[in-house]
């Protein structure tokens, strides 16, 4: 059992007094409930996801409410209105009780590969891992040629909590969730940065996956320029036109 089942408890106490704070906002003649500070002593092996939790329902909650940080002697200090810190310490209360398993910590890998047609089927062995995702496109769309953009790596053990990373030509912004059953719910923003005119690309979705499953996630048709990504031919321009394939494989590490 992990400890994502207990942060709906603490999701229906926060509710609750954002809607409070929310309320005494709404009336001028009624002050806002002021943040009270508490410290808290929660499990180590778990004090890190505890935090990141809290701290993102209280500092990214809009509007801003509060704060949660770790002391370097354990001790979890929470910053909130009153009405929440009944919440916080249902919800660590419960921990204890329970003893969950810490949430298990995923890594992300996304390889943003270009391809275009080609008079013969590509050869993928060199393609390792993704070849049978590039496989499935050829099959799909006929002989192509294929060329790796870029590939990055996210790890993360902090559920609902956004990851960022930057490659030779992407941004990446994640969330994730994992699930008793096993599977995952990965909400990825991917920023395409060198494209033609300097425009930036922009992919949001959400997706449902298994550990170890590869996923197309989308392709598109994008310009580039400058330094060709497939030879040229004799009758292409400075701008080359290709397709551009998002793939994606999360693997939950225990």
């Amino acid at each position: 059992m992990k400890i994502k089942k207990y942060v709906g408890i603490l999701l229906v106490f926060g509710l609750i007094a954002l809607m409070g704070w929310s309320g005494a906002k709404a009336e001028p003649a009624q002050e806002a409930e002021q943040p009270v500070l508490k410290s808290y002593k929660v499990p180590e092996r778990l004090a890190s996801e505890v935090e990141q939790i809290l701290h993102s329902l209280l500092f990214y909650s809009e509007p801003k409410i509060g704060n949660a940080r770790l002391t370097p002697d354990g001790q979890l200090l929470v910053l909130a209105p009153k009405s929440f810190h009944n919440g916080v310490e249902d919800f660590i209360e419960q921990i204890k009780k329970n003893n969950p398993a810490p949430s298990p910590s995923v890594e992300v890998n996304y390889w943003i590969v270009a391809g275009r047609e080609a008079k013969t089927p590509a050869k993928l062995d060199e393609f390792n891992r993704i070849k049978p995702a590039l496989e499935t496109i050829q099959n799909n769309q006929g002989d192509m040629e294929f060329k790796l953009l870029d590939h990055v790596v996210l790890t993360s053990s902090n559920q609902g909590t956004p990851t960022h990373v930057e490659g030779a030509i992407v941004r990446i912004n994640q969330m994730f969730s994992a699930y008793s059953d096993g599977s995952l719910s990965i909400q990825p923003s991917i920023e395409l940065m060198r494209t033609a005119r300097g425009d930036i690309l922009s992919i949001k979705t959400d997706i449902e996956t298994k550990s170890g499953e590869l996923v197309v996630l989308g392709q598109s048709s994008q310009d580039f320029f400058g330094r060709p990504i497939f030879e040229q031919q004799k009758d292409e321009k400075d701008v080359e036109r290709v397709n551009v394939y998002y793939i994606i494989s999360a693997d939950v590490k225990k």
